[in-house]
């Protein structure tokens, strides 16, 4: 999965999440089999360095269309 997304890549979708415990149980549900990485700041603009701001995921369509349906987009 991993191999075939740097090959090609994949459309990415932008979801909303309340705040940071949000997303970080978000990250901690993702399921076996799927890649997900929390990113963290540069601290080069409007966020201070270290701050978590997204978390990616990767994964079959399936698996996230049930994971993150209950996500509004932004």
């Amino acid at each position: 999965l991993l191999e075939r997304w740097r090959a090609g890549g994949a459309r990415k979708i932008v979801l909303a999440v309340q705040d940071l415990d949000g997303m970080n149980e978000l990250h901690a549900s993702v399921p076996s089999g799927c890649y997900s990485s929390i990113v963290t700041d540069a601290g080069r603009t409007e966020v201070p360095a270290g701050t978590q701001t997204v978390v990616g995921i990767l994964g079959p369509r399936r698996t996230m269309d049930t994971l993150l349906r209950h996500l509004e987009s932004l």
